[in-house]
């Protein structure tokens, strides 16, 4: 995985997670909205992790 491919990954996810989040905001499910940041940054703790990893392998 290259840079590029990582930024754009990151970002598309932020996005489509991002609309949940603000929603469940929006109507006052506070818990929800944990629920789905939590879940936003495991998956990009996860991309960043293979991104590195990739990154150390030749």
């Amino acid at each position: 995985m290259n840079k590029k491919r990582l930024i754009l990954s990151s970002f598309l996810f932020t996005v489509f997670a991002g609309v949940p989040f603000v929603f469940s905001l929006v109507q006052g499910n506070v818990r929800d909205a944990i629920i789905v940041a939590i879940i936003l940054l495991a998956v990009l703790a996860v991309t960043m992790l293979d991104y590195s990893n990739n990154r150390k392998s030749p």
